[in-house]
């Protein structure tokens, strides 16, 4: 009885066995689509990274949006946040800040005070020629100009690190407006003197007043990196108000450049750099130059020939695939 049912338990074991390995050989034989190869979502890089193959089908293809290069004639904006900072009137000088308008009187009374100490020590120089005076007048009168000029060079300095020269207010004329301009430090080389910059105010929606760049500020905001560019208007003393805040566009034209959306320009370790189509699935990092750039758009000036495919979507996945990062 015992020899039977061991018999019996064999047997079915052995079915068991069986039907486990048909099932093992039927799931190996039809593998779920979780164990298919994933050679389709594979990317190739080579040539230290200046070269990129996608497979066919790849996802990461549908990312990229691709634009063939042109040469074209465009304009960059170059907009800067400015300050309506003095009006010019009949009877004086408005200003914008208190600090403004008493470092300038301290500066008219420091000029005066200069200009008489000069006076006199030309007088004490020719007295003392001729022995109408001692060597300790003239001395004292050598001093007091030495002085003067000191005070009056200091309230100058202080006054251009507002972004105003002492010597330009004396000089302009009524009916002026000028505005001061934060230009960022990488836009500056594309400001020019004398050239013609475009205004507008919240006060006045829809309007736009002409001026142009008077001056550049000689010094860099260490906080902002900005520099001061004051722009002048004229005939707008009745409408713009010191303190008032504004806009100013200096567009700068470009004739038969290549202008690419900022999108598409990747910087690494102070070097730019663009991707290139070669075919469907393969791009080429490409290093570029830059002759001017915005926030928008950068005009190339050399990496790049019309009729090239670049990636102007998508350009920063690239970048992590390209440099591992």
């Amino acid at each position: 009885m015992k020899s039977t049912y061991k018999k019996a338990l064999i047997g079915i074991g052995g079915l068991a066995v069986i039907a486990l390995a048909a099932i093992g050989f039927s799931l190996n034989s039809h593998p779920s689509k979780s164990e298919e190869p994933t050679h389709q979502a594979s990317v190739q890089v080579s040539k230290n990274g200046a070269e990129i193959i996608f497979t066919e089908h790849h996802p990461g293809l549908e990312q990229f949006k691709i634009e063939t290069v042109t040469k074209q004639s465009s304009v960059l904006r170059i907009k800067a946040p400015a300050q309506v900072v003095a009006s010019f009137q009949n009877q004086g000088i408005l200003f914008s800040q208190p600090e403004a308008s008493s470092l300038y009187s301290e500066y008219l009374q420091s000029l005066a005070n200069f200009e008489k100490s000069q006076k006199n020590e030309a007088r004490s120089n020719e007295m003392f020629k001729y022995q109408a005076a001692t060597a300790k007048d003239l001395g004292e009168a050598k001093t007091e100009a030495l002085n003067a000029r000191s005070i009056k060079s200091d309230l100058e300095a202080r006054l251009k690190s507002l972004g105003l020269d002492p010597i330009e207010l004396k000089k302009e004329k009524s009916g002026k407006i000028w505005l001061l301009a934060e230009v960022p430090e990488n836009q500056l080389h594309e400001v020019e003197k004398g050239e013609e910059v475009k205004t507008t105010l919240i006060s006045y929606p829809g309007q736009t007043f002409l001026g142009h760049v008077a001056a550049i500020g000689e010094v860099i905001d260490p906080g902002t990196r900005t520099v001061k560019v004051r722009v002048t208007l004229d005939g707008a003393k009745d409408l713009l108000k010191p303190g008032m805040f504004a806009e100013c566009d200096f567009g700068v034209p470009e004739q038969d450049a290549i202008v690419l959306p900022s999108t598409a320009i990747v910087t690494v370790e102070e070097k730019n750099f663009i991707f290139v189509k070669k075919s469907d699935h393969q791009f080429e990092r490409r290093p570029v130059s830059i002759a001017n750039s915005t926030e928008q758009a950068s005009v190339i000036s050399s990496g790049l020939a019309p009729g090239e495919q670049v990636v102007t979507t998508g350009a920063i996945f690239l970048k992590g695939l390209s440099f591992g990062y």
